[in-house]
């Protein structure tokens, strides 16, 4: 199969666990939202239905502590900002030097309509490689992906696979899908022998997502 790869690269990559809190963790593998928000700064906001295969390395985690500013008193007009603002600190966690790594069969011309990042806006990324290769149907191996539930012996897990704002109600609407978290699993397909690892696919459409065949 051929497919575009695009290769990412980044000092440090953050993609926040829900709900975690004043220590903001990261997932260690980006949500499938995530990398779609990735491919539609890439190409465009109109993809859709396309094969979507990714893997992430990186050199472990750190932590950094970060002030955050709480808006309150919002409906009191008359206070001053000074009023309106309490500081507090919390702790983020980050991933160093991050690459991902993107397949896909989406043939569109490269747009790159916003700064591209990895997860959190000071998270600046680099696109260091495009180009199209083929994926071989041989055995192998995976590392630090997502796969169909029935695939390797990772975690269970619930991620995202679409996250879009809504104006109307000025809250994001979010569709999620059920998938395994494999740090290693084994595959027959899709091999990339210049990673040496199998990618597994998916068919992603309009945030629903299964296996690609």
């Amino acid at each position: 199969m051929r497919l575009n790869r695009i290769i990412i690269k980044g000092g440090m990559g953050h993609f926040k666990v829900p709900m975690s809190g004043k220590i903001q963790q990261t997932y260690t593998i980006p949500p499938i939202s995530t990398v779609v928000g990735i491919l539609k700064n890439i190409y465009g906001d109109d993809i859709k239905n396309f094969a979507l295969g990714y893997f992430i390395k990186h050199k472990g985690k750190h932590r950094d502590l970060m002030t955050i500013y709480k808006e309150f008193n919002i409906a009191e007009k008359s206070h001053t900002d000074k009023d309106r603002f309490m500081t507090d600190t919390c702790i983020v966690e980050y991933l160093r030097d991050v690459e991902l790594v993107i397949y896909t069969n989406i043939n569109k011309d490269i747009q790159l309509n916003d700064v591209l990042v990895l997860g959190k806006t000071n998270c600046l990324a680099t696109i260091m490689d495009i180009q199209e290769i083929e994926l071989e149907e041989i055995e192998g191996y995976g590392y630090n992906q997502y796969t169909h539930k029935d695939i390797g012996e990772g975690q269970i897990r619930r991620i995202n696979t679409i996250t879009l704002y809504n104006e109307n109600t000025d809250m994001y609407d979010i569709k999620s899908g059920i998938v395994r978290e494999n740090i290693e699993f084994k595959f027959n397909k899709n091999y990339d022998r210049d990673y040496e690892q199998n990618i597994f696919l998916w068919n992603w459409d309009k945030g629903v997502i299964q296996e690609w065949n």
